[in-house]
């Protein structure tokens, strides 16, 4: 049982320096929010593995509440974000068109074009 935990913890240690690295890398905004939020289920799975292995019931609470906080704030965070990138509408010819939002207004052509391709812009 120890060894199972043991490789598993590695291989969830792995996980979250991909992660780290996704999140600098990015290029998109919401690939970040995405390793952030693999970064905590990470987390939580070491914090379950650390339950089992101390065969205790005390980090669950932790688990509960950690979780919690990560799922209210990567919802939180993905709200801002459509409310400032509200970008696109599929309009009946398949085209994309932009949807009337504070961000658009006053843009140039080209960042909007960024915007739709997915890159980041600056505000």
């Amino acid at each position: 049982m120890e060894i199972t935990i043991h490789i598993t913890q590695v291989i969830l240690y792995v996980a979250i320096v991909f992660a780290l690295i996704r999140l600098i890398k990015g290029p998109r905004i919401m690939d970040r929010v995405m390793s952030m939020d693999g970064i905590a289920i990470a987390v939580l799975g070491i914090l379950a593995l650390e339950s089992i292995r101390e065969n205790s019931a005390y980090f669950i609470d932790i688990i509960l509440v950690f979780s919690l906080f990560n799922f209210v704030g990567t919802v939180a965070f993905v709200y801002y974000l459509n409310k400032k990138y509200s970008v696109v509408d599929t309009v009946d010819d398949g085209e994309m068109s932009l949807k009337e939002s504070r961000l658009t207004k006053g843009m140039g052509k080209r960042a909007i074009e960024e915007l739709i391709k997915g890159e980041d812009v600056e505000p």
